[in-house]
């Protein structure tokens, strides 16, 4: 069956869309943390795209998200 780039683009959610910026200084862990919980929840894959996040709390990926793609780096 064929598939728009739009259908194939909805199976991942990325962290930006959740509120994480990115810049190295913001602490990002709590959007984080709720991109992964919104990923596992959805059964996509999450998307941690170019950038520098910050976090000052532990991160869990639940194992029933589809994956995770790293572009960028978190920062503890």
């Amino acid at each position: 069956i064929p598939r728009t780039a739009e259908d194939k683009l909805g199976e991942r959610l990325s962290a930006r869309d959740l509120g994480a910026i990115g810049d190295g200084i913001t602490d990002d862990g709590a959007a984080l943390q709720a991109a992964m919980n919104a990923a596992a929840a959805s059964g996509k894959t999450l998307l941690v795209g170019e950038g520098s996040f910050r976090s000052t709390v532990p991160l869990n990926l639940p194992g029933v998200a589809a994956g995770l793609i790293m572009r960028g780096a978190i920062l503890y």
